[in-house]
């Protein structure tokens, strides 16, 4: 909301704020590098199920469009 709500033409704004936002989120780097070496097998399948599942069920969206959209014949600004 901060890069886009504040900023309507492109400056210096425009690259300082996803800087910011990418040096905060580099602080989870470490969770999928580190986590699994501390806990054994059977809480690592869990662990990697729980990161990946995200995966799987935005790739079934991206299947599920193609049905999604049959009833609108291809048109989504019918699909209100």
């Amino acid at each position: 909301m901060i890069l886009f709500g504040l900023n309507t033409h492109y400056n210096s704004q425009m690259a300082l704020f996803p800087a910011i936002a990418g040096s905060c989120l580099q602080l989870f780097w470490w969770l999928p590098k580190y986590l699994p070496e501390l806990y054994p097998t059977r809480i690592r399948v869990g662990q990697g199920f729980s990161y990946n599942i995200g995966r799987v069920l935005a790739g079934l969206g991206v299947l599920a469009t193609r049905h999604a959209r049959q009833p609108f014949h291809g048109n989504y600004a019918s699909a209100r």
